[in-house]
């Protein structure tokens, strides 16, 4: 009877040992998790403030075209602003490089970030034709056949200030940039740089091309170029920043500066004519269409993943993870 007593009680400790344990941890996972939803809500907040919108949320609109346009922006800035806060990026340090790429026309208060392969010709004709450097498209086409739009802009790129702040710069700004998803992207980059077109027989990176492909060599090729999944290979184990295949994240800092109008180059069109209207712009203002050419590469997306492994399919997602999440497009990976 007396050994039942003992092991009994030696059970009873074990179980009162086990549940105080168990308590305990309890007790510290719950405050990690305050911890962690406080550090959250604070970065939400942060987030918030610093990609404040310059477009009144009261606003009262003209049209319906302008009030389905303003909601498709506000949806877009708040998948940023939440994904943001969730990486924890609008306390990184910002980095003065942002400069160059950032191109205004004082007069109209608007700004735009440069993100290469995603529109930026036809962007920066707006702001030349904005910032009255032609007086209409045609002036500007005639012009760009002998000089470069991407020069011709120069003059209105932000210069450094070392009195104040980048976000106290553009803070009053109206802002845009133009995004595209980012395997589109990759793949126009690739088309554009490692492949010849009607206007030139020989690659623009052909030594580039030849260099990746002495690294990532195929078995029984003939090939002349380098393919898509050479060029990914590439990519993934090399630091090169090259502005057209470098993240948005890296180029334009969407969370660290505010961008009022998000546009897609999908919907570019209408993003565009509500930007145009939003700051008033001339009727003789428009954004170039790039509608066949558009959907030509959104066809051929799937024609090189096709013939790309699947693995390095999602490292490449994974290396631009920050650009689907911030920006709400989905991966082919998925």
């Amino acid at each position: 009877m007396s050994a039942f007593v003992n092991h009994r009680k030696k059970w009873l400790f074990s179980v009162s040992a086990v549940m105080l344990i168990m308590m305990y941890f309890a007790s510290v996972w719950s405050k990690m998790r305050s911890m962690m939803m406080s550090r959250h809500s604070d970065q939400h907040q942060i987030c918030e403030e610093m990609l404040h919108s310059n477009i009144p949320e009261n606003k009262t609109w003209d049209s319906h075209f302008m009030i389905e346009r303003a909601n498709v922006m506000s949806s877009r800035r708040q998948t940023l602003v939440e994904n943001c806060a969730e990486y924890l990026l609008c306390s990184q340090t910002l980095s003065q490089d942002l400069n160059p790429k950032l191109i205004s026309s004082t007069e109209y208060n608007l700004m735009y970030c440069d993100v290469a392969k995603v529109a930026s010709t036809n962007s920066k004709k707006v702001m030349l034709l904005l910032n009255k450097y032609v007086k209409n498209m045609k002036e500007l086409n005639d012009l760009n056949k002998v000089a470069s739009v991407h020069g011709l802009v120069t003059p209105y790129k932000l210069r450094y200030d070392p009195k104040s702040t980048l976000e106290e710069r553009t803070k009053n700004f109206t802002t845009f940039l133009v995004v595209r998803h980012p395997m589109e992207r990759l793949v126009s980059a690739y088309e554009d740089k490692f492949l010849p077109s009607e206007f030139n027989s020989m690659p623009e990176m052909e030594e580039l091309g030849r260099k990746i492909m002495a690294m990532y060599p195929r078995s029984n090729s003939s090939e002349k170029y380098p393919t898509f999944e050479q060029f990914l290979s590439y990519l993934l184990q090399s630091n090169d920043e090259n502005p057209h295949w470098e993240a948005y994240v890296n180029l334009c800092h969407p969370c660290r500066v505010h961008y009022d109008v998000i546009m897609h180059l999908d919907t570019v069109i209408d993003d565009s004519r509500f930007l145009l209207k939003l700051i008033h712009a001339p009727t003789n203002v428009w954004f170039p269409s790039v509608g066949v050419k558009h959907r030509n590469n959104i066809n051929r997306v799937s024609e090189h993943l096709e013939r790309t492994d699947p693995n390095i399919i999602k490292k490449i997602e994974d290396r631009y993870n920050l650009d689907y999440k911030l920006f709400g497009f989905q991966k082919y990976s998925v």
